[in-house]
């Protein structure tokens, strides 16, 4: 499963005066994610690298296509999984389902689920200023 995150872009470039400019769009979305990096699950890389920030209908998506990325977001562990009583794990066959337990993430609190939720109220005040430099106005 993808994990995509929505941003109502022209709403903001209009507030803006910019009308539907997708390069103002994706610039956006790419300091937003910037900015999420230091919060996304980190373990070998793989999430936070492959990031990508697509135009769709008219908008701007930020996607997070790895296949385990949708329960990274939900910060829930999938099952069924199981150990073999010697203390080896192994996680079963699909379909999975959530198992109501919290994932752990390594870096936390920092890093954890809804990355880009928590990166827009830490440091959404941060990122609509940079935004207005680029596009050349001001942050009211």
């Amino acid at each position: 499963m993808n994990v995509k995150v929505n941003i109502d872009a022209k709403k903001i470039l209009k507030k803006h005066g910019l009308g539907s400019d997708q390069r103002a769009a994706k610039q956006l979305a790419t300091m937003i994610a910037r900015h999420a990096d230091k919060r996304v699950p980190l373990r070998d890389g793989p999430l936070k690298n492959t990031k990508q920030v697509t135009a769709n209908n008219g908008g701007v998506q930020l996607v997070y296509p790895q296949p385990y990325a949708h329960y990274q977001w939900e910060g829930k562990v999938m099952g069924p999984n199981y150990t073999d009583g010697m203390g080896n794990f192994w996680s079963g066959a699909a379909p999975k389902h959530y198992t109501g337990a919290a994932l752990d993430y390594a870096g936390k609190p920092t890093r954890g689920d809804h990355w880009i939720d928590r990166t827009w109220q830490e440091d959404g005040g941060k990122i609509t200023s940079d935004f207005a430099k680029v596009v050349g106005g001001k942050k009211k």
